[in-house]
């Protein structure tokens, strides 16, 4: 009776050695950014611009977004 009590104890000590302080963390998603899916840029004589759509990372609407010059690569998050 006493091993088995021994045997429970340490498996006790065990179990409490290896499980983890905290939780998993799951990873943080943004609401005000998404991914390019699509990039236009015009060039005109006297400026450029660039037309952004942008699917939301959490509702995975599309939004069209108008910068100035060249910006933003399709893959690549983007935040408003």
């Amino acid at each position: 009776m006493k091993t088995i009590k021994a045997l429970l104890m340490i498996s006790l000590f065990a179990a409490i050695g290896c499980s983890s302080d905290s939780p998993a963390e799951a990873p943080v998603i943004d609401c005000n950014c998404g991914v390019i899916t699509e990039k236009i840029v015009f060039n005109l004589p006297t400026s450029s611009f660039t037309n952004l759509k942008v699917k939301n990372n959490c509702t995975n609407e599309i939004e069209l977004v108008t910068v100035d010059g060249n910006q933003g690569t399709v893959g690549e998050q983007w935040c408003n």
